[in-house]
């Protein structure tokens, strides 16, 4: 698929906007997923469901470099993890039918 200079533009904008993001969300600690679908929703006119998805897809990258950088500091509880995150996707899954 080739991307025409339209195309290639928004993908510029979107990749400036999400880098932004993620300092915002590196300095503050707060939650970015909701900054991130504000932005896609109203700057980018993407449908709610669709900026939804975006960016919980994009914070799924955010989170695992997260959780390498915690881990590879001993700043984890594994079991707890799983738990948590494993009773998390269980309710997601549950939750969207």
């Amino acid at each position: 698929m080739i991307l025409g200079s339209r195309d290639l533009l928004i993908v510029c904008e979107l990749a400036a906007v999400t880098f932004f993001v993620g300092l915002l969300i590196g300095f503050v600690g707060a939650g970015g997923a909701e900054v991130a679908v504000a932005i896609l929703a109203t700057g980018f006119d993407l449908p709610a469901h669709a900026a939804i998805g975006t960016a919980i897809t994009a914070m799924f990258f955010v989170t695992i470099s997260g959780a390498m950088s915690h881990l590879r500091e001993g700043n984890f509880a594994l079991r707890l993890g799983l738990i948590v995150g494993l009773s998390g996707a269980a309710g997601t899954i549950l939750g969207a039918d």
